[in-house]
């Protein structure tokens, strides 16, 4: 896939030297074919997120949003060649937990109301891995003093 710009052609295919080295003009309009200008829009939502967790009325509002943001994280990833996980230190805890409680259902008074929870848990762990990928790959630390001052 390319993108184009009024001065150039950037295939996705380029190596991540490569994405980083090109860089718009003066003069030139916005374009997004810097991974930069993706995660600097996710770190925007995470602001936006943080800020509407304090707002219960408009929580799914919220959901809306994060499902947006989440799913084009991934396919932004995916074109521009980067990991769509990263590995964290929490991860053979986070899957000892999932699936513990995933064991657990089966078994529950109402399994019917436990799976329920099981996917509002499994979401939080995605909202988790998201912001952790969001925060790490921050050109510049403006977004996270903003993620900071919206709490």
């Amino acid at each position: 896939m390319i993108f184009e710009s009024s001065d150039e052609r950037v295939n996705i295919a380029m190596s991540t030297a490569e994405r980083q080295a090109t860089k718009s003009k003066p003069g030139q309009e916005l374009s997004w074919h810097r991974p930069a200008d993706l995660w600097t829009v996710q770190g925007c939502g995470l602001i936006v997120l943080t800020f509407l967790c304090f707002f219960p009325r408009l929580s799914h509002v919220g959901e809306y949003v994060f499902l947006a943001l989440v799913l084009t994280a991934i396919v932004g990833a995916w074109l521009y060649g980067e990991k769509v996980v990263l590995r964290t230190p929490l991860d053979v805890p986070l899957l000892l937990f999932v699936g513990w409680v995933l064991v657990t259902v089966p078994f529950a008074t109402d399994p019917a109301y436990s799976f329920a929870e099981w996917r509002k848990l499994a979401t939080k762990i995605l909202s988790f891995y998201w912001a952790f990928r969001v925060l790490q790959a921050q050109p510049n630390r403006t977004v996270t003093r903003g993620i900071l001052a919206a709490v």
